[in-house]
């Protein structure tokens, strides 16, 4: 069985488990610290997740190329779009979503690693906030046109968004983030049809 090196509070561990969910593939996962010995042996960046492959022993790390490995080695996987139209608005959805995500990441590092006789500029947060803000805008419009059918079927780029708006959801105290009342909506709706994201963000729903 394919193995994930990842932890709970990766966004995008979560996002690589959210997806092998959506086409029903199994991972043996093991819960590590990023920039740990254990990391390290599989990827020499020290960065989660990774998935490894024990017949192959070959590694691989980075959500956005798990999501495609876990997609070409299932049959019948829907993840990623196959034509070229469809390709481009879910990779739209994706990239955004990921921009998102990697801006609240670094504001998270910056308050786990500050030096108060080193601050950042806050003109420097405040660029990370202003991405996240027009980033979750944008993923407001796109959202009408995601179809929440069912427990699986969704794409990867689908799936971003909802890993997106769930982590900035869960971060926006903190950092002040304004999640646009019509994508909580969306959020909770299509938590309301996928268990396993309801699992990862169960707070959020009885807000």
């Amino acid at each position: 069985m394919l193995q994930l090196l990842t932890n709970n509070r990766s966004p995008y561990g979560k996002r690589v488990l959210l997806c092998a969910n959506e086409i029903e593939v199994s991972l043996d996962v093991y819960s590590t610290e990023p920039n740990s010995n254990s990391v390290f042996e599989y990827n020499p960046l020290g960065k989660i997740p990774v998935l490894y492959n024990p017949e192959t022993k070959e590694s691989l790390a980075g959500s956005t190329h798990i999501v495609r490995y876990l997609h070409l080695s299932t049959s019948g996987s829907a993840l990623i779009p196959e034509t070229p139209e469809n390709l481009m608005r879910d990779s739209c959805l994706e990239s955004v979503s990921e921009g998102i995500i990697d801006a609240i990441l670094l504001l998270v590092y910056e308050e786990k690693f500050r030096h108060d006789s080193n601050r950042p500029n806050s003109d420097w947060c405040n660029h990370q906030k202003i991405k996240v803000t027009r980033g979750l805008e944008w993923l407001t419009l796109q959202t009408p046109r995601i179809k929440i059918s069912s427990n699986l079927g969704s794409t990867s780029g689908e799936v971003a968004v909802a890993v997106a708006v769930g982590y900035a959801w869960t971060k926006s105290e903190l950092f002040n983030l304004p999640i646009p009342p019509a994508l909580q909506d969306w959020f909770k709706r299509y938590a309301e049809k996928k268990p396993l994201t309801q699992a990862f963000f169960p707070k959020l729903l009885d807000q």
